[in-house]
């Protein structure tokens, strides 16, 4: 197998104090045979009503439509922008089917969508709201695929529920990369630098490294993240809800 990956997410201490669930969600998996990496990710607004349901829909919507569409080509360069707009409209397909059956508003679902695909030399990225996704291209330093995006207010972002989601939809694609890091917004101010609109190395390094070089099981390693997003040093530096899905190569060049 080529890729390595984990994922976790923790609740934020401002949820535990209110006693909200975590509202974000993220899942990586390895498919066309071990070639290609998919993480996706989605964190739930915080002002919806099912917000955690709506960020399990995006995710689960998102890493089907994205697993049926690589499983086909390995070529991940003749993925058109159409077919990625494609995930988008699964992901909102979805939750509009589960608001119909329990008679909600699909807004009572909002969350945003990230997702991350990469194979042996292409990488797609896709955002649709705040969080980040980093990426490590061969023999370079971590670069922010996509800027997260928000609104003209402090908190403001956007979701897959918008009726605008489609144009505010961004798509970034790369070349080969070695590492991908996708990350909800609650761990944005550990990870990126604003000044300079950056990816902060001492926060991927220790990550990568780890779940590249480790030996422990990936069980295990998906139980010591959890613990880490949950960790004092974090939730000193975050209040918010947090997930992340890490995957790197095992074999960079």
């Amino acid at each position: 197998m080529t890729w390595r990956s984990v994922d976790g997410y923790a609740v934020g201490t401002s949820h535990l104090e209110s006693n909200v669930p975590c509202q974000d969600r993220c899942e990586v998996g390895v498919v066309a045979g071990g070639r290609v990496v998919v993480a996706v990710l989605a964190d739930g607004a915080g002002s919806a009503a099912h917000a955690e349901r709506g960020a399990e829909l995006v995710c689960a919507a998102l890493m089907g439509a994205i697993t049926n569409d690589v499983e086909g080509t390995y070529d991940l360069a003749s993925i058109s922008d159409v077919t990625v707009r494609s995930w988008l409209a699964d992901a909102r397909a979805h939750i509009a089917a589960d608001a119909a059956q329990n008679e909600r508003d699909l807004r009572d679902y909002a969350a945003t969508a990230l997702a991350c695909v990469a194979g042996e030399n292409h990488t797609i990225c896709v955002q649709l709201g705040d969080g980040g996704i980093v990426v490590r291209p061969a023999g370079d330093a971590f670069a922010v695929a996509i800027w997260p995006e928000n609104g003209e207010y402090a908190n403001q972002t956007f979701f897959v529920t918008d009726d605008d989601a489609f144009e505010r939809l961004t798509i970034a694609r790369f070349g080969r990369v070695d590492d991908v890091v996708v990350f909800s917004d609650g761990l944005s101010r550990l990870a990126l630098d604003h000044a300079s609109r950056t990816a902060y190395p001492p926060f991927f390094e220790p990550l990568t490294r780890t779940v590249r070089e480790s030996d422990r099981s990936r069980a295990q390693l998906c139980t010591d993240l959890d613990t880490y997003l949950g960790s004092g040093p974090i939730n000193a530096r975050t209040d918010d809800d947090k997930a992340i899905a890490i995957a790197t190569r095992l074999t960079p060049r």
